[in-house]
């Protein structure tokens, strides 16, 4: 898979609501995201193992407008991210193995990357699209 990688300043949040529809790794429709909380160790790590890299999804939605209010809304929130983007849509292990090469290139480039890993799909320009945000600051 062919990815571009870019720090990306999100300059304002991108919200979701919950689906209980929806699943890991699915590709329905519209905008969606997971997201995941990665331990120290391997958030930091250059060779983390990607067998144990991803644990359940702490979030899971789907794009909401107008912006959704009250509990179970979520949003990725503004700031500065190193990102990640490929016009294709991997499995679970595609998406680790994605999530693991970005991580690799931030830590490379000396980022000082978070805890927190957003997974999204998006349908735009008539095709698909996998974007990995990882916080960075």
């Amino acid at each position: 898979m062919d990815l571009r990688y870019t720090t990306l300043c999100l300059h304002a949040p991108l919200y979701y609501v919950p689906d209980a529809a929806l699943r890991p790794f699915c590709y329905p429709e519209g905008d969606i995201v997971m997201a995941f909380d990665l331990d120290a160790g391997t958030g930091r790590s250059i060779e983390p193992d990607e067998a144990r890299y991803l644990a359940e999804p702490v979030w899971l939605g789907r794009s909401a407008l107008p912006v959704p209010e009250g509990p179970g809304a979520f949003c990725i929130p503004k700031g500065m991210y190193f990102f990640a983007q490929t016009r294709e849509l991997p499995g679970r292990d595609g998406w680790i193995h994605l999530a693991v090469e970005v991580q690799k290139e931030g830590l490379w480039q000396r980022k000082n990357l978070g805890r927190r890993l957003y997974l999204r799909t998006v349908h735009e320009d008539g095709g698909a699209a996998a974007q990995i945000f990882r916080e960075c600051f």
